[in-house]
């Protein structure tokens, strides 16, 4: 169905904001192309309730009920490893030119770690996407760390569960 003009699945959606951002094309050394983009932002409460999320295990300082809060805190005690370094949020080049944004990527006993944040209910096994995305996120870092083992995991921050991708 459409709401406001904008493709959406289900019944809790609505438009947040819609706009069209012109990008002018840029000529670089690499083979990118930045062309126009058009943004439509349409979230859940679900959506916003995970950007939230996010944002504080970035170790951001926003406003957080008390479960969200508790929730970020189990996954940073279960897992401090994750959050002593390493950095937050790094944007990678992937095949076709598309851009992919590592949740946390961390060095750990000579190995490389790719994190990827899930929020929400716990799933088992691993949804064939959440593999594959993880894996895109793989590739791109082997390339900048040779000769080192890169690994990949999904952290459900529900169980503060941390789930290899092989």
């Amino acid at each position: 169905r459409e709401v406001d003009g904008v493709k959406v699945r289900g019944s809790d959606f609505e438009v947040v904001e819609r706009a069209v951002v012109e990008v002018p094309v840029v000529e670089t050394a690499h083979p990118v192309v930045v062309r126009g983009v058009e943004i439509a932002e349409v979230q859940t409460p679900a959506q916003v309730r995970g950007e939230l999320v996010h944002a504080l295990l970035q170790g951001l300082a926003v406003a957080a009920e008390v479960g969200v809060a508790a929730e970020v805190q189990a996954v940073r005690t279960a897992l401090p490893w994750v959050f002593e370094s390493g950095r937050s949020e790094v944007s990678v080049a992937l095949e076709g030119g598309r851009v992919g944004r590592i949740d946390r990527l961390v060095e750990k006993d000579g190995e490389v770690w790719v994190i990827d944040f899930k929020t929400g209910e716990v799933l088992t096994p691993l949804p064939e996407g959440y593999v594959a995305q993880v894996k895109a996120y793989m590739a791109a870092v082997r390339a900048s760390y040779p000769g080192k083992a890169v690994r990949g995991a999904v952290v459900w921050t529900a169980g503060a569960t941390l789930v290899p991708v092989d």
